[in-house]
């Protein structure tokens, strides 16, 4: 078993504060020992993809084309400009220097936020957009074309990725459900019933996942150097939402750790939270950025519900034809078990699988929903019940 550890980059998509919203935890997980000359070399990669665009790219932002005015506008021109940088430029000088200029009220936050010399907010980058598709229509599809080449460049660059690495050294770990469904109340303190953070409930899912794997041969998992980008989460006795420090990330880990794993398992993986904070700002790794796009996009395909095979088929995750980050791990140890998912569902889905591995048995799965988190649930109970343990 290999002993070199693994790098574990999470953010997430989504709101916590609407239930019916989806919220999505991603994880890249690297077995490979990384240098400041790769992270660089991935840096430069991403920075080619995204032209004109301060670091780091921000997923949601990127989706609204007035966020190439603000682009435009916070970062100077500079010799040696890729064609892509020069043709973006050419298309919003005018319109930037009317919004600068412009008295309609609509554009006073992103007008404040330019001349802060700071990245406009979402609801600033918004009202810009819609003023640019009412005065300059024309500008505004050609952003939306040239938005599209962003995605095929990101695209082109996961199936480098996936090519460049073994299917079990590179693994793209994903925990989703409805808010609704990923916030249960677990935690009796005292007469109160304490409602825990829906974050931090996918977040446990997404290391149980990886445990999991590592238990069932489908990842060798020692230690893992686990960097999640800072958000705001609730916890209990505080009155308002505190930053991801390491403290909490710890906390995360012992709840993944209570799955019912083996614990010769158990008791060989190590997991070290980085810190102090993994704020998704100048310093942010570039594999957080990965992390960051893959949530996003990812969230939009699993509104629509498909089954666990048209997931893998969500073109996120790379060029059609070509390989990608796989949602499915190599299996060694019991390959009757076929391949198995690294994308986990929260909620009741969760708690099914731990109760599986729990009782070593495989309980009916009917009623879960999407079809997607009822089969990822159907395949790790099987696992559970079956013994695909190494």
């Amino acid at each position: 078993m290999s002993t070199s550890p693994w790098n574990l980059y999470v953010d997430e998509s989504g709101s916590s504060y609407d239930p019916n919203d989806l919220l999505v935890v991603v994880g890249i997980a690297l077995n490979d020992p990384e240098s400041p000359a790769s992270t660089a070399r991935l840096r430069r990669e991403l920075e080619r993809v995204y032209p004109v665009c301060p670091w780091p790219p921000h997923a949601s932002s990127l989706n609204i084309n007035a966020s190439r005015l603000a682009a435009h506008l916070l970062v100077p021109e500079a010799p040696g400009e890729t064609a892509q940088a020069r043709l973006l430029r050419g298309l919003v000088r005018e319109p930037c220097r009317r919004a600068q200029s412009s008295s309609d009220s609509s554009l006073d936050g992103f007008q404040r936020a330019i001349q802060q010399g700071r990245f406009p907010a979402f609801d600033q980058l918004q009202a810009c957009d819609a003023w640019l598709s009412m005065h300059f229509p024309g500008i505004w599809h050609k952003l939306s074309h040239f938005r599209a080449a962003e995605d095929r460049r990101m695209r082109a660059l996961l199936s480098m990725l996936a090519r460049t690495f073994a299917p079990d050294k590179l693994l793209l770990l994903v925990s989703a459900s409805k808010v609704a469904d990923a916030r249960p109340v677990e935690r009796q303190m005292g007469s109160t019933c304490v409602k825990r953070d829906p974050y931090v409930c996918l977040a446990e899912g997404l290391f149980e996942r990886l445990f999991c794997l590592r238990c069932a041969g489908g990842a060798s998992v020692e230690s893992v150097w686990a960097r999640l980008a800072t958000r705001n989460i609730e916890i209990h006795g505080f009155p308002k939402p505190v930053g991801l420090y390491p403290i909490y990330v710890g906390d995360i880990v012992k709840g993944a750790m209570d799955f019912p794993m083996d614990p010769a398992a158990r008791s060989s993986v190590r997991v070290i939270p980085l810190g102090p904070l993994n704020r998704y700002d100048s310093t942010a790794h570039p594999l957080l950025v990965v992390a960051d796009y893959l949530a996003n996009r990812l969230r939009k395909f699993l509104l629509r519900a498909p089954s666990l095979e048209g997931l893998e088929r969500c073109p996120a995750l790379g060029l059609p034809g070509q390989s990608r980050i796989p949602l499915k791990a190599v299996p060694r140890a019991a390959p009757s078990l076929g391949a198995l998912p690294t994308i986990a569902g929260g909620g009741k889905a969760r708690e099914l699988v731990r109760q599986a591995f729990e009782l070593r048995a495989s309980p009916a799965c009917d009623g879960i929903t999407p079809t997607w988190a009822r089969q990822q649930a159907e395949a790790w109970c099987r696992v559970a019940h079956e013994g695909g343990w190494v």
